[in-house]
């Protein structure tokens, strides 16, 4: 049911961005940006790239699946990939040996995560530890959430936690045995991991006595909104169509159930 969610809201998502009346405020606010963009000299040596078009660059090249749209890409162009992506320039990575090199080498370059619209909004300003920027901040909160909820002593608390929702598994398991029901175990494990994860943070599971899922909606509608489209994140001068699409509104929408 979640997985069927995902793709719906992907896929209007999608379809909305796509329309007819988006293309024509993209291609005028575009237009306006041409126009105001300013000429920068000098030529940096960068990946390869593939062709890209004025202004949004390779943004025509993601589909409907980005993930599968820059597999293709860097296929053809190698594991190491530059792309313009609106404003945005755009360092894929897709080679294992290379992220290993840059995560040992370049820690700290690559320290700062991406700051969306999405997780600005969502996220309260990027001050979760996930999208907080590498500084003194972050290593505080990393170190609150070390000592709160990931320190040795704080784990082996939880133990009793832990054996009660394996012990919900179980049951469930046989229960669906005797009656003869099939069992799909990769929800089951899925749901067990998140009630673990969700008594442990806020102290309620997931799931509730007759089976529904509590918070997996909404939290399957956060993932789907980190990756919606945003003019903001490509076009910064542009940020202000956020409002007039709806895009601002339905993310704060979205951080007040999460509130």
């Amino acid at each position: 049911m979640d997985l069927q969610l995902l793709q719906s809201l992907w896929q209007e998502s999608y379809r909305v961005a796509h329309s007819i009346p988006f293309l024509t405020t993209l291609l005028l606010a575009l237009t306006l940006l041409l126009l105001l963009k300013p000429n920068r000299g000098g030529k940096l040596n960068l990946p390869p790239s593939p062709p890209k078009l004025p202004i949004i660059g390779n943004l025509h090249q993601l589909g409907s699946l980005p993930h599968r749209s820059l597999q293709a890409l860097s296929n053809k162009h190698g594991p190491l990939m530059f792309l313009h992506l609106g404003c945005a320039p755009t360092l894929v990575v897709s080679s294992p040996e290379m992220v290993s090199e840059m995560i040992k080498s370049h820690d700290i370059v690559f320290a700062n995560g991406v700051r969306t619209t999405a997780v600005d909004i969502l996220f309260n300003g990027s001050t979760d530890m996930a999208f907080a920027p590498y500084g003194e901040y972050w290593r505080k909160v990393k170190k609150i959430c070390i000592q709160e909820l990931l320190s040795l002593d704080r784990v082996q608390s939880f133990q009793f936690l832990r054996e009660e929702e394996v012990d919900i598994l179980v049951k469930k398991i046989r229960c669906s045995c005797q009656e003869g029901k099939p069992v799909n175990l990769s929800e089951l494990l899925v749901n067990v991991t998140n009630n673990i994860i969700f008594r442990t943070v806020i102290g309620q599971r997931n799931e509730e006595e007759d089976g529904k899922n509590r918070y997996g909606e909404l939290w399957m509608r956060v993932m789907v909104e980190l990756a919606s489209f945003s003019f903001r994140d490509y076009f910064p001068s542009l940020g202000w169509l956020d409002v007039l699409t709806g895009v601002t509104s339905r993310l704060k929408r979205t951080f007040k159930e999460i509130e």
